[in-house]
């Protein structure tokens, strides 16, 4: 009964591990994502001229970030409601979001380009967090699973 309940205890720890490490793979996405808007964008502005609200009610992907894109722009939601970035990564989002949109085409260009840079590190500094925490949370649930496994025996 003690070995069940030792086993049980394991597995609900590197379950815990995997729930917590899934944060650096939402925020891996949620940039990625970001990106192919921001390429998007840049795209829309050189050749077809949409506007930005048209452009963000033609996105069928899913995922948070388009999700919360179009949500920004119908009902001017927040971007608090993302737990797994980082108060600069919100405010980053939030400023890109305000941005669009204004100003002539040509200033929009530099804008989008300017903003592709800083993208760049943040999908950089997401991917590499998501490979090097993303296995540690889950080695780390089994470590105290297999801890609580045998303080059970």
């Amino acid at each position: 009964m003690r070995l069940m309940l030792g086993f049980v205890l394991l597995a609900i720890c590197v379950g815990i591990g995997h729930v917590l490490s899934l944060k650096f793979t939402y925020r891996k996405k949620f940039f990625n994502d970001f990106n192919c808007f921001n390429d998007k964008l840049k795209n829309e502005l050189m050749y077809t001229l949409n506007s930005i609200k048209r452009i963000i009610m033609q996105l069928n992907f899913d995922g948070d970030f388009f999700s919360l894109i179009k949500s920004y722009f119908e009902t001017n939601n927040s971007v608090n409601q993302l737990t797994y970035l980082s108060n600069e990564e919100k405010e980053f989002f939030a400023d890109y979001v305000n941005n669009i949109g204004k100003g002539d085409i040509e200033s929009q260009k530099v804008y989008v380009d300017n903003v592709k840079i800083k993208l760049n590190k943040y999908c950089e500094n997401a991917i590499s967090d998501e490979s090097r925490y993303k296995k540690l949370y889950i080695k780390l649930g089994f470590l105290i699973g297999l801890i609580a496994l045998i303080i059970m025996l």
